[in-house]
């Protein structure tokens, strides 16, 4: 079908637009790293760049997590930084694990619809078109 195909197509310039943006950034930060500019002008337009320091914490389910979770337990941190954890919630909300009492309660706070995406495959050459 041709729209798949056409799908396909700008998917796969997609993923080659993506990784010649990530390139071309590179050079561009070594470019104003180098001459020590936070501004870089080209003949039509020009690109400001920023910076900012992140933090970066042990993923879940990590032994360094626990700990840290821990110290800010100890502390009497722990509520003030600890969050709803949504994909958890929706997950027991799809699955209905949660206890009914519970899931009448959030009704009105929650919203159900439909996702629908697209996964591209290479089809074998033996497969018929659909």
């Amino acid at each position: 079908m041709v729209l798949v195909d056409n799908y396909i197509n700008y998917f796969e310039q997609k993923k080659q637009a993506e990784e010649e943006l990530e390139k071309l950034k590179e050079a561009i930060i070594k470019y104003a790293e180098k001459h020590e500019v936070a501004r870089v002008n080209g003949s039509q337009y020009y690109l400001n760049l920023s910076s900012k320091n992140l933090v970066r914490f042990p993923a879940k389910g990590q032994e360094e997590r626990k700990k840290l979770e821990d110290i800010l337990k100890q502390a009497g941190l722990w509520y003030g930084f600890a969050s709803l954890d949504l994909n958890s919630l929706e997950r027991a909300i799809l699955e209905e694990t949660l206890d009914r009492e519970i899931l009448e309660k959030l009704k009105d706070l929650i919203s159900k619809e439909k996702l629908i995406m697209l996964r591209p495959g290479k089809k074998k050459e033996s497969e018929d078109q659909l």
